[in-house]
C-alpha cells in the first residue's frame, strides 16, 4: 500500500525535489509491480507539491513510501532511479538505472545509452 511518492533531481547537489504527493492519515493506494502512477497526476485526496517539468540528461530518484500487504514483510519503501534522454527523433525516453549499474552509484546518466 502506497502512502507517499517523492521524485528528486539527483543530478544536482544537494538533490532537489521536483514533485511529491502524500496521502493524509492512514489513507493508502494499492501498489503492485504493474501499478503506474503518472508523473504529475495527483491521486484523489492526496496533497501534492507543484510539479516541475523533467529535463533531459538528468538523473532522477523516485521513492515510494509504502509497504506490501504481507504483514511479515518489513519493507517500508522502494527506491528507483532513472534518466530522461532525448531520442534520435527528438522525443524523450526514460532509461531505468538498475542497482548493479555504475550510474546508480555515480548518479550520472550513462553517456553510452542508446535511445530507440
Amino acid at each position: 500500500m502506497l502512502g507517499a511518492l517523492m521524485v528528486y533531481d539527483i543530478s544536482i547537489k544537494p538533490p532537489v525535489e521536483v514533485w511529491s504527493f502524500i496521502l493524509p492519515g492512514a489513507t493508502t493506494l494499492p501498489m503492485h509491480a504493474k501499478t503506474c502512477y503518472l508523473y504529475g497526476q495527483v491521486p484523489a485526496g492526496a496533497e501534492s507539491t507543484a510539479v516541475t517539468m523533467l529535463k533531459t540528461d538528468r538523473m532522477y530518484s523516485v521513492f515510494l513510501n509504502g509497504r506490501p500487504d504481507d504483514p511479515s514483510d518489513s519493507t517500508y519503501g522502494y527506491k528507483g532511479k532513472f534518466c530522461l534522454i532525448t531520442t534520435a527523433n527528438s522525443g524523450q525516453q526514460v532509461i531505468p538505472i538498475k542497482r548493479d549499474m555504475r550510474a546508480w552509484i555515480d548518479e550520472i546518466c550513462p553517456a553510452n545509452t542508446s535511445a530507440q
